[in-house]
């Protein structure tokens, strides 16, 4: 696997696990392996849909092999980055287990993509246009 396509991956991961949890704290309740999972929490709802739209930007940024894509990539990562960061510190106030997973999950995923992102290779391979 390429490293433009590991990036775009795993930023498409993050994207949709934010917009799935935006509609979780908007109040829709979700089915999953036969339990119910509602979690509904307005203060999170709006900024974690503006995360997973940046995220969905950025990741479609290297999909198209924009000229920018790595500067739009690391930004976009960044910007989620720090959007976890501010959640999980409301979390751990809170101390929910489901949401404490979630954030570091989420935390992990946003990592590695940064870790990916500062590699020169990858850097390289996202300048890149072909």
């Amino acid at each position: 696997m390429g490293r433009r396509t590991a990036t775009c991956g795993l930023m498409i991961v993050a994207a949709l696990t934010f917009v799935a949890a935006s509609l979780l704290h908007f109040g829709v309740t979700v089915s999953v392996f036969g339990s119910t999972v509602k979690d509904s929490f307005q203060g999170a709802a709006v900024p974690e849909m503006i995360i997973g739209i940046v995220m969905a930007v950025g990741s479609l940024s290297v999909l198209v092999r924009h000229r920018l894509s790595w500067q739009i990539a690391l930004t976009a990562v960044s910007f989620a980055l720090l959007g976890v960061l501010y959640g999980l510190t409301v979390t751990l106030r809170g101390g929910w287990s489901g949401d404490l997973a979630y954030h570091f999950s989420v935390l992990a995923v946003l990592a590695a993509t940064a870790v990916l992102l500062l590699m020169p290779r990858t850097r390289v391979a996202l300048r890149s246009r072909t």
